[in-house]
C-alpha cells in the first residue's frame, strides 16, 4: 500500500523561508522534518491496517496501539 501526500513547493518554500528569516532552523531542516513526519504517518497507517487484519482473524481479542511516540 502506498499513500502519497502532496505538499506544494510554494507552501514548503514560504514556510521554510519564514523559519529561516527568524533564524529558527537551518537550510533543509523543514523539508527533512516534513519527510520524517510523512514516514511516521506511513508507519502508523501500516500498523493500523495490521491491527484491523488481526481483529478480523481474532475477533474476541482486543487490539490496541500503545506507547507509540511521534
Amino acid at each position: 500500500m502506498k499513500t502519497e501526500i502532496e505538499c506544494p513547493i510554494e507552501i514548503m518554500s514560504e514556510k521554510h523561508s519564514r523559519y529561516l528569516k527568524y533564524g529558527y532552523v537551518r537550510t533543509g531542516t523543514f523539508v527533512s522534518d516534513l519527510t520524517n513526519l510523512i514516514h511516521k504517518i506511513e508507519a502508523l497507517k501500516l500498523m493500523w491496517l495490521e491491527l484491523q487484519m488481526m481483529s478480523q482473524i481474532f475477533p474476541s481479542v482486543k487490539w490496541e496501539l500503545l506507547n507509540y511516540e511521534l
